[in-house]
């Protein structure tokens, strides 16, 4: 394993495709492992570690087979090796048409001599063994499928092992990036305690403590859709790697976005939504009173997901990052537009009327209205003793 991790930091170069390393490893556990070994142009030490050797020349065939027979084969087909040269660039040389078959036709491009690479390797004693060794394998499949009723069985992966590998993955991914994490914590907690430093001086008495409490509420709630454009960004780069997976068939889209939607929720939004929660609503001045906290928190967690939802679902529809973003912020503020707080919904032309139901922010805001007015008592402006104004009756006016 060791040999193998020396020469595996050359695995971004691309030799033509695809060098197979089929040496059988044991490892510790008793297992084999096959090597597949893709490089560009290898150092002698390296070519002498392969057993079988894919050759491609502009994505044709050139050779396939032994290592061993590599060298003989294209020496008998005009091509041969200088003494102290390196196999890697002497067959690098061949595949990019800067060398020349002896005794042949100067070929004046290189689609000639790949198409003459094509067809030598085609009537090759090589590929004729490789073809039968092919043709051996598919009777063995269509006996098989005959033996299944023609239905070649093949084990499906389960969910649940989908989901424990794609959640482990995205939880590492999120570790190994502690610095994007630290950030998020600390902007949350910064903007949470700009937010009740703002409103902490409201106060209890009557209407002028109610719009205080409405105007905190709508702040918060902006907060928090405005809070996930960073997962715009990160969607859009996830998705060339995504569309490669799935293309691969490696796993489900549904498992894919659960996984990811799990983690992202667990590492990014909840922790941080926890301390906002928490220092806004005792900061700006809250009832307190436990059952109504968590009702709070409940609601901006909900409306956290709405948020993510619209960034997972514009971002998965558009390609360029900045499209996206100002898509998103377009879609926040026309959601924005209708939850009653700048303008109320009966003095709303007909004609964009309808949108009012499908905003997120205005059932947000309605719901946090509700949890701090209900049971609210809201003193005189000329006596703090006598509280008989009732938060039901603000709730009754909007």
């Amino acid at each position: 394993l060791k040999e193998t991790e020396s020469f595996l930091k050359y695995r971004n170069d691309i030799w033509s495709w695809s060098c197979a390393k089929q040496q059988r490893l044991e490892l510790d556990r008793g297992h084999r492992c096959t090597i597949i070994f893709s490089i560009h142009q290898p150092r002698y030490s390296i070519f002498e570690l392969f057993d079988c050797i894919l050759l491609l020349s502009s994505g044709r065939c050139s050779y396939h087979g032994r290592s061993e027979d590599l060298l003989p084969y294209f020496s008998s087909i005009g091509f041969s090796l200088k003494e102290n040269e390196n196999p890697g660039d002497f067959l690098l040389d061949i595949v990019q048409g800067v060398r020349q078959p002896l005794g042949e036709t100067l070929f004046v491009d290189k689609e000639t001599l790949v198409q003459y690479l094509y067809d030598k390797y085609h009537k090759s004693i090589i590929y004729a063994k490789i073809k039968q060794q092919l043709d051996e394998v598919d009777n063995h499949s269509s006996r098989i499928e005959t033996a299944n009723n023609h239905k070649l069985l093949l084990p499906e992966k389960s969910c649940l092992k989908e989901f424990y590998y794609l959640s482990q993955r995205a939880l590492r991914n999120a570790f190994r990036n502690p610095l994007s994490m630290a950030t998020q914590t600390i902007l949350t907690a910064l903007i949470a305690i700009l937010t009740g430093c703002t409103f902490s001086n409201t106060d209890r008495t009557g209407v002028i403590d109610s719009e205080y409490r409405s105007q905190a509420i709508f702040f918060v709630l902006l907060s928090i859709f405005f809070g996930q454009l960073s997962a715009v960004e990160l969607l859009v780069k996830r998705k060339i790697l995504f569309n490669h997976e799935r293309e691969s068939g490696y796993y489900r889209v549904s498992t894919y976005f659960i996984s990811e939607l799990a983690c992202d929720l667990i590492t990014v939004r909840l922790i941080p939504l926890v301390l906002y929660s928490l220092v806004v609503y005792f900061m700006i001045g809250f009832q307190r009173i436990a059952s109504k906290f968590f009702i709070f928190f409940v609601t901006l967690f909900l409306t956290n997901l709405c948020a993510t939802a619209l960034c997972t679902c514009i971002a998965a529809s558009i390609n360029e990052f900045g499209t996206a973003n100002i898509l998103v912020c377009l879609g926040i503020e026309i959601i924005m537009i209708f939850c009653d707080f700048i303008v109320e919904t009966s003095s709303i032309t007909p004609l964009l009327s309808w949108m009012c139901p499908l905003s997120a922010f205005r059932y947000a805001y309605h719901n946090l209205h509700i949890n701090e007015f209900t049971g609210l008592k809201l003193c005189l402006p000329n006596s703090m003793q006598k509280c008989l104004f009732r938060g039901e009756i603000i709730l009754q006016r909007l």
